[in-house]
């Protein structure tokens, strides 16, 4: 298990029932974000958040019968991260912002894979275009990092992201 998906399984776990409730009222501003989430780094990122965002109002209006509670909780976590300002990497920086947005979703869907597949089929929805798999299609699953290992993609991604993100906040804008 990754760091990102240790974490995001952490903040699931932290997740109650009452925010739950108040993440609901939030999913109308989930879909507006979604519908902006036109990121050329990250493709997969408008395609995932919709689908996340459709299971998670399936599920808190019980439309859909979750038989995963872990994973309605990882996925409200997920999808409140992407609508954090100020996060990991902060959203307003260049190219690079969404990225921990991406690998977190990525994360939640990955960690409850046959739960999104079973609502995907139950509401005629392509879990393929979802998918890691789908969101990789092109690129190399692998890459290897500065000490000649290889480690997933997603991986690399974030570790780039984040020493920009550190370079950033150190730097600031005007000298970057």
């Amino acid at each position: 298990m990754n760091g990102i998906h240790e974490f995001v399984i952490r903040g699931g776990q932290t997740v109650t029932a009452g925010q739950m409730d108040a993440f609901r009222r939030k999913l109308p501003f989930l879909k507006v974000k979604a519908e902006m989430l036109d990121v050329p780094e990250f493709p997969h990122l408008k395609r995932q958040t919709n689908f996340l965002v459709r299971y998670a109002e399936d599920v808190l209006d019980g439309a859909y019968p979750c038989s995963d509670l872990q994973a309605i909780a990882e996925t409200v976590f997920a999808l409140g991260y992407l609508l954090k300002e100020v996060d990991i990497i902060p959203d307003s920086v260049p190219g690079m912002g969404l990225a921990d947005d991406s690998v977190v979703l990525r994360a939640a869907l990955m960690g409850h894979e046959e739960e999104f597949r079973a609502f995907a089929k139950k509401e005629d929805l392509d879990f393929s275009a979802v998918t890691t798999e789908a969101s990789l299609a092109g690129v190399r699953p692998f890459t290897k990092n500065v000490s000649g290992e290889l480690i997933p993609t997603t991986a690399c991604e974030i570790t780039r992201a984040v020493s920009f993100a550190q370079g950033f906040r150190t730097k600031g804008r005007s000298e970057l």
